[in-house]
């Protein structure tokens, strides 16, 4: 649901930036720069507040836990954004391929749907999770 907010988020913008004559591969970068940020900072504040709420877990469970507990490790601090990463590629990637091919005049005509050529990364973007 937060990928598709994204998506019609940026629906406009890119199809005024397209139709001032701006190349796919420029979209595509454009595009992928705001999701790297966005990753980096989604990533940063989620290892944050996991390490926050890990540690005020164990102050009122800390007569219920054994006394000498185990350290945190790096198993959370890598898998954490391996499975958003997993899950954020197939539920942003597909759309935002239908929305970089789609013409910049699809895109600004509400009341008529975007007709995108089917592209067969879609698939591949899919199946990422259930390869994984």
């Amino acid at each position: 649901m937060t990928c598709l907010h994204y998506v019609d988020s940026r629906t406009q913008t890119l199809a005024m930036v397209k139709s001032l004559g701006a190349q796919r591969s420029w979209v595509r970068r454009w595009l992928g720069r705001q999701l790297v940020m966005l990753m980096l900072m989604a990533t940063a504040l989620g290892l944050g507040f996991g390490f926050m709420l890990e540690y005020l877990l164990r102050l009122p469970l800390g007569d219920v836990l054994p006394s000498p507990l185990p350290g945190y490790g790096l198993l959370p601090w890598l898998l954490g954004p391996i499975v958003a990463l997993l899950v954020a590629l197939p539920a942003l990637g597909i759309p935002l391929i239908r929305l970089i091919e789609a013409p910049a005049m699809s895109v600004l005509q509400e009341q008529t749907s975007v007709k995108a050529r089917k592209n067969p990364w879609s698939w591949l973007l899919a199946a990422v999770p259930v390869l994984a």
